[in-house]
């Protein structure tokens, strides 16, 4: 999907098992960690480039992955809200 600056939005068609992420959302929004990224690419199909980096994405990722790593980060910022900052860090480490 893509909707570029006219306003002109494009779609491809894709089954509906497979799983399309983008990777700016992901770094600049959600802020998945470097390595998080790295290994979404390593459990992805393909990952489809773009000359903005808005445009670049991961696709055919692994579904059980991204249960498992969702449910992880959702677990960890519940901690922080509950416990504070630090005390998720250290629990962390």
């Amino acid at each position: 999907m893509e909707i570029k600056q006219t306003g002109e939005f494009r779609a491809q068609e894709r089954s509906p098992d497979t799983i399309v992420l983008s990777k700016f959302l992901l770094s600049e929004v959600y802020d998945l960690p470097e390595g998080t990224l790295t290994e979404l690419m390593v459990r992805s199909a393909s990952f489809r480039r773009g000359n903005d980096p808005r445009l670049q994405h991961f696709v055919g990722v692994e579904p059980e992955f991204v249960r498992v790593e969702s449910s992880r980060r959702w677990r960890d910022a519940r901690q922080r809200r509950e416990f504070g900052d630090r005390r998720a860090e250290v629990r962390v480490r």
